[in-house]
């Protein structure tokens, strides 16, 4: 039997934020406790420090420089996306917030899809619970298995009371929303706990797809990223080099070993293993490892098309 399958998302929230991740216990309860029953995967990553280009990420399983959408650019036509290969195999698809945070829409093909407007500027917890219920009773009705992209506008958005929020929606937009069922100031600092089941292998978004395909047991191109099921299951997972390219700036991890190259400079070289903060540059003791990593960051550039941020600059000008 086909599964179900939520995909929650929030940007701009601190990784910190979450209790099951070492924030505070009381902030988000009930994330903890689906965290408690499941597995946390302790190391994934965005492809891009953008919220938009990272949505592309999850719904082809492409890195941006390959669907199309390094900014806000729609995804390229031609490009499969989830919906399409999930509504293929008999799936009802549903989007709640952030849908125009993904194009074009249209392609899509969402079952059902309520935006900011229509979830209280995307702050009203009950309207989302209203707009998840009409959703399982449409997949209910169609005897279908279901896939629901909740996508919260919270953090990302002013902060309860700040002149920012009054600035960005008037009196009647404001009314649309309840009030926070908490507020936290610096001097709030609840224990923080860590649950059990810590996935800490590398993890980046491209593995979304491929890991929601073979859950969903649908056989697809996985575009460039690697099912992270076996390792929700326990079980060792195949390693797997994370790559970052955005204006010039780049990356690459390799188990414990970061190269980071900001853009016009040189590499720098960190062990996360010692060093999870990169605070100490390693690159003049292992040149050899830089060497290596940059080698292997290049081959990734042009096979996935970053294009010189140099030229995109001369182009520019």
């Amino acid at each position: 039997m086909a599964p179900n399958i939520l995909l929650i998302t929030a940007d701009d929230m601190d990784a910190l934020t979450p209790g099951a991740f070492g924030g505070p216990a009381d902030v988000t309860p009930n994330l903890d406790a689906l965290a408690a029953s499941g597995r946390i995967f302790r190391r994934s990553h965005v492809p891009i420090a953008v919220c938009q280009p990272s949505r592309s990420a999850i719904m082809t399983g492409l890195w941006p420089h390959r669907n199309g959408a390094e900014g806000f650019e729609p995804i390229h036509d031609g490009v499969p996306l989830l919906t399409q290969l999930l509504a293929a195999h008999g799936y009802v698809t549903g989007i709640l917030g952030k849908v125009e945070h993904i194009q074009p829409v249209e392609r899509f093909g969402w079952d059902l899809k309520r935006g900011m407007v229509e979830l209280g500027m995307g702050r009203d917890p009950e309207a989302y619970g209203r707009a998840a219920a009409e959703f399982f009773a449409l997949a209910g009705d169609r005897e279908a298995p279901w896939f629901l992209m909740a996508n919260a506008h919270d953090p990302h958005r002013p902060f309860h009371g700040s002149l920012a929020e009054m600035e960005k929606w008037t009196v009647e937009e404001r009314e649309t929303y309840p009030d926070p069922s908490a507020e936290y100031g610096p001097d709030h600092v609840p224990p923080r706990f860590l649950p059990g089941g810590m996935v800490r292998a590398p993890f980046q978004l491209t593995d979304v797809l491929p890991s929601v395909l073979e859950a969903a047991g649908v056989s697809a191109d996985s575009g460039g990223g690697v099912s992270f099921l076996p390792a929700a299951r326990g079980e060792v997972p195949v390693p797997h080099p994370l790559y970052w390219e955005h204006i010039g700036n780049a990356a690459i991890r390799d188990g414990d070993w970061k190269a980071v190259r900001e853009a016009g400079r040189p590499w720098e070289l960190y062990d996360l293993a010692a060093d999870r903060s990169e605070l100490h540059d390693l690159a003049s003791q292992h040149p050899e490892i830089v060497d290596r990593l940059a080698a292997d960051w290049q081959r990734w550039a042009d096979r996935v098309g970053v294009i010189s941020w140099d030229l995109i600059k001369e182009q520019g000008a």
